[in-house]
């Protein structure tokens, strides 16, 4: 899974490659800058999009919005529980049972 950013009026991407065959495997257009890309326990891909902390199937490509964050640059899990940086540190527990908005 890799992220693009992009300027102003121009598109956001989201892209997965294939490392063995190096090539695209998908792409989709995000409404705004994917930020803060990791893997979690359960196997899903977490980001921010627009500040909204987002649960992507690896599989389906899925996006699943969890819920707004302030900012945040960076994150990490340590078991069930995401940890975030930016201004300061955060731990939002047991992400991977949280319930996506509707």
């Amino acid at each position: 899974m890799a992220r693009q950013g992009a300027k102003d009026g121009e598109r956001h991407l989201f892209y997965a490659v294939d490392l063995t065959s190096r090539k695209l495997a998908h792409t989709a257009a995000v409404p705004a800058r994917v930020v803060g890309l990791a893997l979690g326990p359960d196997g899903q891909i977490y980001a921010f999009i627009n500040d909204v902390l987002t649960r992507i199937d690896p599989k389906t490509f899925a996006f699943a919005p969890l819920g707004s964050v302030e900012k945040a640059e960076r994150m990490a899990f340590r078991g069930n529980d995401l940890y975030l940086t930016g201004r300061a540190l955060r731990r939002i527990p047991n992400v991977p049972a949280l319930k996506a908005l509707p």
